[in-house]
């Protein structure tokens, strides 16, 4: 088979969905997420994922009895796991209500006009020519031995639709060591507020693990080859759950502390596995015709920056507000692409590393340096969101006129200024919050796993479903890797 009979095969899978299957998923959010075991090939690890809200696990702490040297190893088991599993919500559990009571409609599958399933799933398959080089060689040989498979994800804030392959464990454990060679905590984290810059040097490493797997999309050869400056950040978790799901499409191991029963009896469930790709859902209902007939063509056509344009242009979708943060000061918010959070972001850590080496003599140690590093950081928080600001205005009285600032330099100095007046730093940080997680439209999630969710879940009708923080997620999976390389 020729190359080009071999793309013609690749653009064939990506557009055949038998249509018994295509009547079952249509607009529906029934594909599984959580499953058995099928005596497939699943990754080695074993991740301790949360079952249920992040409020009712914390009830569930509050009514366990203590957990001491005299509890059961059963109990105290059940404890560790939970603690584990904590580190996998979105910090102050930002997704749960716009998942469950918001009226959003999330779907892992969506039926186009077009007739055509927009999804994120693995493209299985692809038959080989006779004669294998490069990258198709190393596509073929880890589908072939179930070690990843190429998957493709619908970037629905963007316009964007991607293949992206399977890293291996040698990228993923590389990146592990090189994330840890930072002297600074700062950027560092697993776990920041909803595209915040606290966890920027974590997502890069992630992030350009999957910029380099970056297999076919719908874009020009230029826009690709620069693809973050297209790419929304809200579509950041989802590209980062898709590398994931790339890397063991069958699933990932999970194990999950039940809630406790009236006797207080501790059992965790051990032979649960998770779809990473269809755990990520969408609200594919925000998009117009003209967007869904856009993402329909997959990566069979191939866009410019002004379709691009014309494609949030033609939204329901929001990309930008504001707010008023005082009687005179408006703050503009807007999405940025991923090549602005990373920029901003970086430049926001060295910012505060030298303002804290100007304050430092040679005389302090490496750990006073980075305390003071980090609370040089907290009372500077506001400045972690410099990428989602456009524009600063302050009104005049008569609110005819306004005084702006629009430069990034000078947006993260009035930013800055914030950090003098908790009232100001909580308030913006809480509208800020707000505009993110009610304008994000791609989410991870599954359903809650409790006494009557144990069974797999099919159906729309679950209780609860459950938001996991993908970058948190990610960061388990290099630190894993590494651990079973050592």
């Amino acid at each position: 088979m020729s190359d080009e009979n071999q793309e013609m095969d690749l653009n064939k899978m990506l557009n055949d969905t038998p249509k018994e299957e295509k009547e079952k998923t249509k607009n529906k959010l029934d594909k599984k997420i959580i499953y058995k075991s099928t005596g497939k090939e699943y990754s080695e690890l074993r991740m301790s994922m949360p079952g249920v809200s992040y409020k009712t696990l914390m009830k569930q702490l509050e009514d366990a009895p203590k957990i001491d040297s005299n509890a059961s190893p059963d109990l105290r088991e059940w404890k560790k796991c939970i603690g584990r599993a904590v580190n996998f919500y979105h910090a102050s559990d930002v997704f749960h209500d716009s998942l469950n009571t918001s009226g959003k409609k999330f779907s892992n599958s969506f039926m186009t006009k077009e007739n055509v399933e927009l999804t994120t799933a693995p493209i299985k398959g692809i038959k080989a020519s006779k004669s294998l080089q490069g990258e198709q060689a190393e596509i073929h040989f880890r589908q072939r031995m179930g070690l990843g498979a190429p998957t493709q994800i619908p970037l629905i804030h963007s316009g964007i639709y991607l293949v992206i392959t399977s890293p291996s464990s040698t990228e993923l454990s590389t990146a592990y060591f090189s994330y840890g060679q930072s002297k600074v905590s700062l950027g560092r984290s697993a776990k920041g507020l909803l595209y915040d810059a606290s966890t920027s040097l974590l997502e890069e490493e992630i992030l350009n693990i999957a910029k380099n797997h970056i297999y076919k999309s719908n874009l020009t050869a230029e826009l690709e080859e620069n693809i973050f400056d297209y790419i929304d950040i809200r579509d950041k978790n989802i590209l980062i759950a898709a590398l994931a799901a790339a890397w063991h499409p069958e699933g990932y191991n999970i194990q999950v502390a039940l809630p406790l029963t009236d006797n207080n009896n501790a059992r965790i469930s051990i032979d649960d596995y998770i779809s990473i790709q269809e755990s990520i859902v969408q609200d594919f209902t925000m998009l117009t015709d003209r967007q869904l007939s856009h993402l329909s063509t997959k990566v069979n056509k191939k866009y410019n920056e002004e379709d691009l344009k014309k494609y949030r242009e033609d939204s329901n979708i929001i990309y930008q507000d504001s707010f008023m943060l005082n009687a005179h000061t408006k703050i503009n918010l807007a999405f940025c692409s991923i090549s602005k959070f990373l920029k901003n972001s970086t430049e926001w850590i060295n910012q505060t590393v030298r303002l804290v080496d100007t304050a430092l003599s040679i005389d302090n140690d490496n750990e006073q340096r980075d305390e003071l590093i980090t609370k040089t950081a907290n009372i500077n928080h506001a400045r972690t969101y410099g990428h989602m600001v456009e524009s600063i205005s302050d009104i005049d009285e008569d609110g005819l006129d306004s005084t702006d600032v629009t430069d990034e330099e000078s947006i993260s100095k009035v930013l800055s200024i914030f950090g003098d007046k908790d009232g100001y730093k909580a308030a913006f940080l809480e509208k800020v919050i707000e505009f993110n997680v009610k304008n994000t439209h791609s989410v991870t999630a599954f359903p809650a796993i409790t006494d009557d969710e144990l069974e797999e879940s099919l159906s729309t009708n679950t209780p609860e479903y459950i938001a996991y923080d993908p970058i948190s997620f990610f960061f388990s999976l290099m630190a894993g890797v590494d651990a079973l390389a050592s």
